[in-house]
């Protein structure tokens, strides 16, 4: 049986303990018996200035994330003290794992 859950350790926990997994081999793109069957990846990198519209719409999301941060710290001890700049996805995540352990919260 094959699954790719994710890169996230704790999905892939999850995983194993749902279906009752014993034992996985994890493999990735470099791994030897994949590489073979990996397509060659042909990426451009292109970067742009930031132009007052791009400035202001980053300071309008910052300001809804602000607020939905404020809201989930008072539900989430990760999220208490969080701001746009420290909020990682692991941190929401954090937070959502643990909320998701207090469902009876909301």
């Amino acid at each position: 049986m094959t699954a790719s859950p994710g890169s996230d350790l704790d999905r892939l926990a999850e995983v194993t303990l749902n279906l009752g997994v014993e034992k996985i081999s994890i493999r990735t793109e470099d791994s030897e018996d994949v590489k073979p069957y990996v397509g060659e990846k042909d990426l451009d990198r292109v970067e742009v200035e930031k132009t007052d519209r791009i400035s202001e719409e980053e300071k309008r999301l910052n300001r809804i994330l602000e607020d939905f941060l404020g809201d989930l710290s008072r539900y989430s001890k990760k999220a208490r003290g969080l701001d746009s700049e420290r909020a990682s996805s692991k941190v929401l995540k954090e937070a959502m794992g643990e909320l998701q352990a207090r469902p009876a919260v909301f």
